[in-house]
């Protein structure tokens, strides 16, 4: 009995031992991407990038006379978080001789989760419509999860938001657009920033179980054998 006694604890300081399984967000697409009609003389202007991981800095403007079209964006993948920041801008004024102007930036990612993870969203959102269009907004999509935020004119909105996001393929879209119509006057701006970190929950593999049970079983028969005496 005594070397049932010394597996049960050796069963059991495993199981506490073993680290949870550890796994990162795999990215199975992306788009990242700025464009503006360039005032209908030869767009649309396009400047993107489909890569999965790192940094996506661009930024750019157009004008002709008093209208204008400007959009930006500072973005980047990392292992455990998906984070920045980005605007898009029209104006207009001196109307009727306005042209159309529209400015889009956007982060639209697709990523597999293999593990639940937790998650901790912060950032802000923001509108300003005076004209034309404006509209800024956050969605994430998946198993269980649907997340669709965006502010009202002049009311940035906070984003602050924690929760558990389970095993599955999720569909993460951050974007900001802007437009205004020609012959009318208009000024309006759009900004998103954001941080969606992700961490795995603390979830035992299955090899822990497996012992806590096995010394589950020998403890439960030790007690009996005590009885017994």
């Amino acid at each position: 009995m005594t070397r049932t006694i010394r597996f049960a604890t050796l069963a059991v300081s495993a199981f506490l031992s073993v680290a949870p399984a550890q796994a990162i967000p795999i990215v199975t697409s992306a788009l990242r991407q700025i464009d503006d009609n360039d005032l209908g003389f030869a767009g649309p202007f396009v400047i993107s990038t489909t890569a999965t991981s790192g940094n996506f800095s661009e930024g750019t403007s157009v004008s002709f006379g008093t209208t204008s079209a400007g959009e930006s964006q500072d973005s980047n993948i990392l292992p455990a978080s998906f984070t920045g920041s980005g605007q898009a801008d029209t104006t207009g004024s001196g109307a009727p001789s306005t042209l159309a102007a529209s400015a889009n930036s956007f982060f639209d990612v697709f990523f597999d989760l293999s593990l639940p993870h937790s998650f901790n969203l912060t950032g802000t959102l923001s509108e300003l419509v005076d004209g034309g269009t404006s509209e800024a907004r956050f969605q994430l999509t998946g198993p269980g999860t649907s997340i669709d935020l965006s502010p009202t004119s002049g009311n940035p909105l906070n984003l602050a938001q924690t929760g558990l996001l389970a095993a599955g393929s999720y569909h993460l879209l951050v974007s900001a657009h802007s437009e205004g119509t020609g012959g009318t006057n208009f000024s309006d701006h759009t900004h998103w920033d954001f941080n969606l970190a992700l961490t795995p929950a603390q979830v035992p593999a299955p090899a822990s179980l497996m012992l806590l049970g096995v010394g589950a079983v020998v403890l439960g028969a030790l007690g009996r054998w005590r009885l017994r005496r």
